[in-house]
């Protein structure tokens, strides 16, 4: 399977519970108020992504590559 390549994208209020993302390449991403339960990035690249007010709760970030990214949690 090739390499999932995602610049410059906002994803407002979208489910993406259960989602493999293993090894994607994010840079200049938003999620906002979106649900990412178990959501998986293991191996990803993960660069200036910000996660607004998104709920995070499983998220894998195992050998995942973050930089410069800001995660404010859902209360």
């Amino acid at each position: 399977m090739d390499k999932i390549v995602l610049s410059q994208v906002v994803f407002k209020n979208v489910t993406f519970s259960d989602v493999s993302f293993r090894n994607i390449e994010l840079t200049d991403v938003i999620f906002d108020h979106c649900d990412l339960t178990n959501a998986d990035f293991m191996g990803g690249s993960i660069h200036r992504v910000e996660f607004k007010e998104s709920k995070l709760l499983g998220i894998n970030l195992s050998d995942a590559s973050l930089g410069m990214s800001s995660l404010r949690i859902a209360t």
